[in-house]
């Protein structure tokens, strides 16, 4: 009797210590492969690293890109005009002594700009023929959007924008054909009254003035200096697209 009370104690012992094992036995450690195509998470966050000298193009990108697209596509011809009221006298006499013809005499013309009514006079010329060859491109820029009415039929349906890209016409694409009419009228009728204001303005001129050297002067720094404001207002012809081609 004693013997199976023994025995059984001893097996009770046996059994509460392999629980206790079994209980508080540590798992073993899993490790887990690595994959290239999925990298395993850090069960915690990286600190944030701030940048305090970022500059504008580092902190958005694709903004700057964004601005520099809406830039060219929205190109505002007037930032390629000189206004010849503005700039210095020394870079203005420069400019005219640069555009005389070869039977000028330029030691003549020099002492004629040393007056200094006459050399007022001649930039305000100057000024009034760039304002009329400007309004002259301009009208000529919208008389071509007013033709391609009747060559595409670009009327019938809305423009693509990439059509208006491709064709300068940036913001007015798929308005319709009487703003072109009145952007027409409008350069058209500024072109006029340009026109009218030199004509008044060489009723002033002295009589010391050969005002025939001095125009052919004017045109020709006005033509070299607005070449940029030419591409810029004729690059649709000169690419010559055609809108069913788009």
């Amino acid at each position: 009797m004693n013997v199976n009370k023994s025995q059984q104690k001893h097996q009770q012992h046996t059994r509460k210590a392999q629980h206790f094992k079994k209980k508080h036995r540590r798992l073993p450690i899993q490790t887990k492969k690595v994959s290239d195509n999925h990298p395993i998470q850090l069960p915690y966050t990286l600190p944030s690293v701030q940048f305090k000298n970022l500059s504008v193009s580092q902190q958005s990108p694709m903004k700057k890109t964004s601005n520099l697209l809406d830039i060219t596509t929205s190109t505002d011809p007037t930032l390629l005009l000189t206004d010849y009221l503005t700039i210095s006298n020394i870079k203005f006499k420069e400019m005219l002594l640069a555009s005389t013809s070869d039977d000028i005499n330029k030691d003549a013309l020099n002492e004629l700009l040393n007056n200094e009514d006459i050399f007022l006079y001649i930039r305000q010329l100057t000024q009034l023929v760039n304002k009329l060859n400007y309004s002259k491109l301009q009208n000529e820029q919208w008389s071509y959007y007013y033709h391609l009415d009747n060559t595409e039929g670009i009327w019938n349906g809305r423009v693509s924008k990439n059509m208006a890209d491709a064709n300068s016409m940036c913001q007015t694409y798929g308005r319709s054909k009487m703003l072109i009419q009145q952007r027409q009228q409008k350069y058209k009728q500024q072109f006029e009254q340009n026109q009218n204001d030199i004509n008044e303005h060489m009723k002033q001129a002295r009589a010391l003035i050969d005002m025939t050297q001095i125009m052919n002067i004017t045109n020709n720094l006005i033509h070299k200096d607005q070449y940029h404001l030419r591409i810029e207002l004729q690059r649709p012809r000169l690419l010559n697209v055609s809108f069913n081609n788009i």
